[in-house]
């Protein structure tokens, strides 16, 4: 279980880093929407991989 936290928290550092990058060029309204989606589906894939593993 704390594995699975500390690879989330670190994709989505991963992924801050990389919209910050991005923003520089786009718009910033762009990025944080797509930060704020990618984000929600990590969190989704995280809890659901939780499900699977201990059932």
């Amino acid at each position: 279980m704390k594995k699975n936290y500390s690879a989330m928290i670190f994709s989505m550092a991963f992924l801050l880093i990389l919209i910050k990058r991005w923003s520089d060029i786009q718009c910033i309204d762009r990025a944080f929407y797509f930060v704020a989606i990618f984000g929600f589906f990590i969190l989704a894939i995280g809890l659901n991989y939780n499900k699977i593993k201990n059932s």
